[in-house]
């Protein structure tokens, strides 16, 4: 799971790498728990950009998780 500029003014780019076979949810959380991007995908590799900005300043978390485990990933927008 890479993300990146971190720290960013607003524009987030997102790739991993998944496992063939396992559909996968992307989701990036404030820290208050609220849900800014949520989407599921079953291909091998995932590739996107995510616009931040209009969630405000603050820390988030970017989570990908399968049947196979979660990863996290902080991302600080500025």
């Amino acid at each position: 799971l890479d993300a990146y500029p971190n720290p960013s003014t607003g524009l987030v780019h997102i790739s991993a790498s998944l496992a063939l076979g396992n559909t996968a949810l992307i989701e990036i959380l404030g820290m208050d728990g609220k849900r800014c991007f949520s989407q599921s995908t079953n291909q091998p590799s995932f590739d996107h950009s995510v616009d931040l900005s209009a969630f405000g300043q603050g820390l988030y978390l970017i989570r990908i998780s399968s049947e196979l485990g979660s990863l996290t990933k902080k991302i600080f927008i500025e």
